[in-house]
């Protein structure tokens, strides 16, 4: 579950990073967050460095070329809950298309139940 609006991200909230032309997005935890002003439009702008739980290093190897930090601008959305192994279900059907029949069905009879 994706939330927004909230402007600024803080150390330890797991924001939702899609960068231009990548097909999935990023989705760890912010351990740097950095505010300068942008001079040519006057206004404030936050530079976030995320790192995977499981990581030994930041992400920043996985930013696009030339890119250190995530723009505030590049996240979609700040992670407010999540529901176990959902992700491993969406791996499944985008690997294999043709489960998807047999996946709205248990999904139908569930919410049926």
């Amino acid at each position: 579950m994706l939330w927004n609006h909230q402007q600024k991200v803080n150390v330890g909230d797991i924001p939702v990073v899609w960068f231009t032309g990548r097909r999935l997005p990023m989705v760890h935890p912010a351990i740097t967050i950095l505010d300068e002003s942008d001079v040519q439009e006057n206004t404030p702008r936050q530079l976030i460095l995320t790192k995977g739980d499981n990581c030994q290093f930041d992400d920043s190897f996985f930013y696009p070329v030339g890119q250190s930090y995530v723009h505030r601008e590049e996240i979609i959305g700040l992670v407010r809950g999540h529901v176990p192994y959902i992700g491993r279900l969406s791996l499944l059907l985008n690997e294999n298309p043709a489960l998807y029949p047999a996946v709205a069905t248990l999904i139908a009879v569930g919410l049926a139940g």
